[in-house]
């Protein structure tokens, strides 16, 4: 199956998003307030094309604290395509609430 223009541009950006949050997440200074500042703007991206963007950070302690590395999840959805009435209602009042619409 093949993605579709903005699916293919919400994987980029997910993988992007992936790579940032690895690198920077727990990590203080002027570039990771960029890199944490840019995760926010592909999530909006992501969600501007009707996606569901999530992600979570997990770790597992080693003995050695140098040695300590956030392990990051990405995941992007979308709506089901069979939705009913209100949850199309409820998906349409969070997409223009994401997106700044009134």
């Amino acid at each position: 199956m093949s993605l579709s223009e903005n699916e293919e541009k919400a994987l980029k950006l997910s993988e992007e998003m992936h790579g940032l949050l690895e690198k920077w997440l727990g990590k203080d200074g002027p570039e990771c307030n960029a890199a944490i500042q840019r995760v926010g703007a592909i999530k909006k991206e992501i969600n501007s094309f009707g996606f569901w963007v999530d992600w979570l950070a997990s770790m597992k302690l080693q003995p050695n604290p140098d040695d300590n590395k956030f392990e990051v999840t990405v995941t992007v959805s979308r709506p089901r395509p069979d939705l009913t009435p209100q949850e199309k209602e409820i998906y349409d009042i969070w997409f223009k609430q994401m997106n700044g619409m009134k």
